[in-house]
């Protein structure tokens, strides 16, 4: 009896070590898995403007149904997905930021309830929660990427562009794609397009649903599968001859300090052949050849392609052409020329300051004429043309503007009655992206009932709220900085 016994017990040990045995294994096999997985965090915009409509539908509608989209394709690959939210709890908020998923498999039927059940309310921390979305990826130590989506800029105080560079710089391997829905100005568009450039990621511009569709679907190039090792080659050209770029010389760089020099005895270089260990990430190539000189960037590895790289002459006169003088708030053109790089950018500054301390700026383009908006505050600015914006290499050329006081009126056209519709006339800066909102006598900027973007014949229409009581008319510019704020009572 006792031998038995004796057996007996030996055996429970054998398979309880061998229990443990296979569920180290299995613990080891699981890690190994998980490493290889992409890790990704969506950052989807909640503020109070996703209920502006596209056609008739909500953005946040539209948004719904993308991300549950998105996420169904995802379900099936080897992606750990998270999900941060902002703006969706709080008016006027800019902690109201909340991490609603962890980055774990993507289960999407409960992330696309988690996206359904969100309410737009509030600010636009961007900023921030990219930031935290980079944290909760641990982008110090392992790649990481994030896709931000959201319809405005940051209303927190958070400069897009620096955030990218600092991320950048501390991440392993950080990338931030973006995707702007509905952006009215191209100074919002370039705000949101340098946190992705600056990270290395891409910014995909997006005016209705179909468009929003096509940056979240399967065939997306925002899709982890979709750059594939290829041969990619970058072709020289003398821009104002056209003509090959012969005895060039390359300078490849990367913003973590990567650099590597080839000379070719022809216009174009091949990089598989001359550079068969690049790593992956995001760079620029220089080229000169004699008087000609220019650059591009690329990311890589890429899609088989050939960039045509051209090449301009020495670096031509750079002018700026401005009014003498611009309401605040108002749109204004200016005419540059200029050695028009990819990069460059037109801005405007207080008199004696750098592109950094910008209070409006612009891409330049397809032509030699931009668009910028005047600073709320009246004062003496100048226009500057910048070389290399984002790599704040050098002002070219800097002229004086001054800025005037602005005169804005709202008056009400008869009795505002509770519930129904109401115009109003207006006067202000008219600029594009400037609003007119009815809300409580606060003079706050988040707590408004009704809001209309201006047209072009000076007068809008508003709902009235479906309380009677005293409110206020409030005239916004698009950065919902407030210009004037107009009692008003509203009737039973």
């Amino acid at each position: 009896m006792r031998v038995n016994n004796m057996k007996n017990l030996v055996l429970s040990c054998l398979v309880i070590v061998l229990l443990m045995c296979e569920q180290v294994v299995s613990a080891k096999d699981a890690s190994n898995h998980n490493h290889d997985r992409e890790k990704i965090m969506v950052v989807l915009d909640a503020s109070g403007s996703m209920w502006g409509q596209i056609n008739g539908t909500t953005k946040i509608e539209l948004v719904r149904e993308a991300y549950g989209a998105l996420v169904k394709d995802w379900q099936a690959k080897p992606i750990d997905a998270g999900l941060i939210a902002y703006g969706h709890r709080r008016k006027g908020d800019c902690q109201d930021i909340e991490v609603l998923s962890e980055p774990m498999p993507v289960d999407a039927i409960s992330l696309s309830e988690i996206v359904y059940r969100l309410t737009p309310k509030g600010k636009t921390p961007l900023g921030d929660a990219v930031r935290l979305a980079a944290k909760k990826l641990n982008f110090v130590e392992q790649k990481a990427t994030v896709i931000l989506l959201s319809d405005g800029v940051e209303t927190c105080g958070i400069d897009s562009c620096q955030l990218g560079l600092e991320l950048e710089e501390a991440g392993i391997d950080f990338t931030t794609h973006v995707i702007g829905l509905d952006i009215k100005t191209n100074q919002e568009r370039q705000q949101l397009r340098c946190l992705a450039d600056n990270t290395g990621g891409q910014y995909i511009d997006a005016k209705n649903a179909e468009d929003l569709s096509d940056a979240l679907g399967s065939n997306s190039s925002l899709q982890p599968e979709a750059q594939v090792k290829s041969t990619l080659e970058i072709v020289g050209l003398k821009a104002d001859l056209g003509e090959p770029s012969e005895n060039t010389t390359w300078l490849i760089s990367n913003r973590k300090g990567l650099s590597m020099e080839v000379i070719t005895s022809t216009s174009e270089i091949k990089l598989n052949d001359h550079l068969p260990d690049l790593d992956e990430g995001h760079y620029i190539v220089k080229a000169s050849s004699s008087v000609y000189s220019g650059l591009a960037e690329f990311i890589y590895p890429a899609e088989e392609q050939v960039i045509y790289l051209k090449l301009e002459r020495d670096v031509p006169l750079t002018t700026i052409r401005v009014p003498p003088s611009v309401p605040a708030g108002a749109e204004f053109n200016v005419g540059w020329s200029g050695p028009r790089g990819k990069t460059d950018a037109v801005a405007i500054v207080e008199t004696n300051k750098d592109f950094e301390s910008h209070v409006g700026q612009s891409d330049l383009g397809v032509d030699n004429q931009v668009s910028l908006i005047a600073p709320k505050k009246a004062g003496e600015y100048e226009v500057i043309y910048v070389f290399d914006a984002y790599g704040k290499s050098r002002v070219d050329a800097r002229v004086s503007i001054l800025v005037t006081p602005s005169s804005v009126t709202l008056e009400p056209v008869g009795k505002i009655m509770a519930g129904k519709k109401f115009s109003v006339i207006w006067q202000g800066p008219g600029a594009e992206g400037d609003m007119i909102a009815i809300g409580p006598r606060t003079q706050g900027t988040d707590d408004y009932s009704s809001l209309t973007w201006l047209n072009e014949n000076n007068q809008v229409t508003l709902d009235a709220p479906s309380t009677a009581g005293e409110y206020e008319l409030r005239y916004f510019n698009q950065n919902y900085e407030l210009f004037v704020a107009v009692p008003v009572v509203v009737s039973q």
